[in-house]
């Protein structure tokens, strides 16, 4: 097994008859988690304090889709036995914002003494001796360093770098913080060795320019950076910075290689104060052409304003007002006359007798002789329906179709 990378699965959970539900593929995604622990731990001591909560408890964020694809399965089989692991009390899962999980990954607990053992630990030990404990066999499996990746800052996606990680430090939960941190020194040591060196190879103006304004400079950014001084100078591209610091840039790459391509290609600039000139020239450009759209709107916002007040206010008519009008108080004071209240009953009387006749030929029923007599007056009336309704004679005519001939006028 030389050069050899492989995952580690505690043989507690094939003895121990209280993970006797869990499957292969249950137990494969644990140790998946274990592995991934070692990750959270590596960017804890880094500094990277984002997979360590308020009580300094260590959690991995992985998805199930993540799982998935590693252990050739679908999500929904790796959301089964997530729940299987959960119930056996191996991970504890708590909501991290509104989509995503930390994930809290609890140690196997021992296989008890008393239990005949399905996997032989004899063949973990060392030499001809086989009686060996599990918790003495715990301590003495492999300690094989595998490769691990390291996880992003607020996501759960893996960097291209790769680092080497002690399986030991997750599998003996015996072992303290301080351990910890020890045995993984010499990779801590390392990993700052080589970022220093690869920040190094940047020009110092360069390097303390994009620091200030945009902060941490990964190997991609680096990378990017080289290849704009390659296409013009240091110089240039610290200047082409501090604008795209002013600017506010949301990409920042992104802006400074737009600078740099219009820089190069550009035969009249050949050094960084011909591009401080062009970068005025074209600022005062830029203002000029923001004050001719402000004052090309200042005449429409005052004709805008004059038909606004113009709106509000009455047309200048000389209004004559009636008398009624002059007087209002009159109006409110005066009474009702007998003959108004007369004619306004009329008036409400025509309008039931008409409802009256038209339900009469609807439902084909006899009125009463004083609402007949009623009618009668009304349509011998000069208009020919009084107070009724204009439709009212020919409503009449079918209620007589209706009821014979000595209904008629």
């Amino acid at each position: 097994m030389q050069n050899t990378a492989f995952v580690a699965t505690n043989c507690d959970l094939i003895n121990n008859p209280k993970y006797q539900k869990l499957d292969a593929t249950a137990m494969m995604l644990y140790s998946l988690y274990e592995e991934r622990v070692s990750c959270s731990q590596y960017n804890v001591i880094n500094g990277n304090q984002y997979y360590k909560d308020e009580q300094g408890r260590i959690f991995i964020i992985f998805t199930n889709e993540q799982a998935a694809a590693i252990l050739h399965t679908s999500a929904k089989t790796i959301a089964n036995r997530r729940k299987q692991l959960e119930d056996c009390h191996l991970v504890t899962l708590k909501r991290n914002g509104l989509k995503g999980w930390r994930i809290y990954v609890n140690p196997v607990e021992s296989t008890p003494t008393n239990i005949e053992l399905i996997m032989s630990w004899k063949n973990y030990s060392n030499g001809a001796n086989s009686s060996v404990t599990a918790t003495e066999s715990q301590y003495n499996r492999t300690t094989q360093n595998v490769e691990y990746g390291l996880e992003k800052t607020g996501s759960t996606d893996w960097k291209k770098g790769r680092i080497s990680i002690s399986h030991s430090s997750i599998s003996h939960p015996e072992k303290n913080m301080n351990e910890c941190m020890k045995e993984h020194a010499h990779v801590r040591a390392c990993d700052t060795q080589t970022r220093e060196q690869s920040n190094s190879e940047l020009p110092v103006q360069v390097r303390a320019a994009y620091l200030d304004s945009f902060g941490y400079i990964s190997n991609n950014t680096k990378k990017a950076l080289l290849a704009m001084i390659n296409q013009t100078d240091a110089e240039m591209v610290a200047f082409a910075i501090q604008c795209a610091s002013e600017h506010n840039a949301v990409n920042p790459i992104a802006y400074l290689q737009s600078i740099i391509t219009s820089t190069a290609n550009d035969p009249a600039i050949n050094n960084v104060e011909q591009m401080m000139a062009k970068y005025a020239q074209n600022k005062a450009r830029n203002n000029v052409k923001f004050q001719k759209r402000n004052v090309a709107k200042q005449p429409r916002q005052r004709k805008q304003r004059q038909y606004n007040n113009y709106r509000s206010q009455r047309a200048n008519i000389n209004e004559e007002l009636p008398e009624w009008a002059k007087h209002p108080e009159n109006i409110k004071n005066k009474k009702p006359t007998a003959e108004h209240k007369a004619k306004v009953q009329e008036m409400l009387d025509g309008n039931r007798l008409a409802n009256e006749l038209r339900k009469a030929v609807q439902l084909c029923r006899k009125l009463y002789d004083v609402d007949v007599a009623a009618i009668k007056k009304n349509l011998s009336q000069p208009n020919g329906y009084g107070y009724l309704t204009i439709d009212a004679p020919k409503l009449w005519e079918q209620y007589c179709q209706q009821q014979g001939e000595n209904v008629l006028i």
